[in-house]
């Protein structure tokens, strides 16, 4: 029990240093908590959700260019899951390439348009409250990779024969697909993973086992149908999804 505790201390006391755009770096992962990919990720949300969020507070401007930009990404998905759609993807790609603060980037992506116009509404409800929540999770996260990523890092490289990433954009959002978390790779050649920090399953200790669980599927699993064999239909109460269904779309 004193030995939770003193991990837990030592969590909090990480989690109060974690301070504005910094980026937390637990090779390989970079942790960030983005202004742009956030918006991204709560514009998908809005534009999958049955029922609209409520706007209380909105101007009337306000609630116009957020329902256009949430009709444009509606518009944009097409059929199928709008989260693994082509236009979400290439514009995930994009975001990780512009600045987490930057306020006012050059975004090269079919989206562009409707993250501009979003944005300022964005910055007036949400994002301090998102941003929180995203530190407070990098926080504790980044404390469980150190004192145990590289073990488990080696472990899996032994039973699934490859390399692990050399270099992992993890980007903390308040949302993730529908499944609260999934890894690309994104056009320019690095891996990019997104993860929800308010999906009730992958708190505390649980993050730790999502991060992996994220970086694993799409790394070890995508083209290698033995390993797939190995963990498709496995199923855990921390992520509560199949394997064969979540990560690997045909």
């Amino acid at each position: 029990m004193r030995k939770v505790l003193s991990v837990l201390m030592l969590l909090l006391g990480t989690a109060l240093g974690v301070q504005g755009a910094d980026v937390v770096h637990v090779a390989p992962w970079d942790l960030h908590s983005s202004f742009w990919v956030s918006l991204h990720q709560t514009l998908i949300d809005d534009a999958t959700r049955e029922t609209a969020r409520d706007l209380k507070g909105f101007t009337d401007a306000e609630r116009t260019a957020w329902g256009e930009a949430v009709a444009a990404y509606r518009a944009a998905g097409g059929k199928g899951e709008l989260t693994f759609a082509k236009p979400m993807q290439i514009t995930s790609d994009a975001l990780s390439q512009v600045a987490d603060d930057a306020p006012d980037p050059v975004i090269d992506a079919p989206l562009s348009d409707a993250l501009k116009r979003a944005a300022p509404v964005y910055r007036a409800h949400g994002w301090a409250e998102d941003d929180r929540a995203a530190r407070f999770f990098i926080s504790y996260a980044a404390g469980l990779l150190r004192d145990a990523g590289p073990e488990l890092v080696r472990a899996h490289e032994k039973v699934y024969g490859a390399a692990w990433p050399e270099h992992i954009a993890l980007y903390v959002t308040p949302h993730a697909g529908p499944y609260g978390a999934y890894t690309m790779k994104g056009l320019s050649g690095g891996w990019i993973t997104t993860m929800s920090c308010r999906d009730a399953g992958y708190q505390g200790f649980r993050a730790l086992e999502m991060v992996l669980h994220a970086n694993l599927a799409e790394q070890f699993l995508r083209n290698d149908r033995e390993a797939r064999k190995k963990v498709v239909g496995w199923r855990s109460e921390t992520h509560r999804c199949d394997r064969g269904k979540d990560v690997l779309p045909n």
